[in-house]
């Protein structure tokens, strides 16, 4: 399952982080079961708008795997924690079609909570 973590300017490392830490440790889990051993159940991905590394509220930079353009329809897309004003995200319309389009095909749309 293809699992992209978006992360955004001024977003929560932790939702990030958090997320990426859940997803290895259970594909971790997953693979020592005899039936499924050698699989990876979850490949989770940093993914920007650009490709670019982003600062995040902790002043931490976030480097990613991929672009949004670059990421294949991903199963589940993961929205960070943004900290202070997301109009700028909101008419991002870089964003928004992403958003769109690959709900469009399939992929199912999460946020992360504080």
């Amino acid at each position: 399952m293809r699992i992209a973590l978006l992360a955004l300017e001024n977003c929560l490392d932790s939702s990030i982080t958090g997320p990426m830490d859940l997803f290895c440790i259970a594909s971790s889990e997953h693979r020592k079961t005899d039936e499924y051993s050698g699989m990876t159940l979850f490949k989770p991905l940093v993914v920007t708008l650009d490709g670019q590394a982003v600062r995040s509220f902790s002043g931490r930079f976030i480097t990613p795997d991929l672009s949004i353009e670059s990421c294949k329809t991903p199963d589940i897309i993961f929205i960070p924690v943004i900290h202070g004003d997301i109009t700028p995200l909101l008419s991002s319309t870089r964003l928004i079609d992403w958003l769109l389009r690959v709900h469009k095909n399939g992929a199912v749309i999460c946020a992360v909570c504080a």
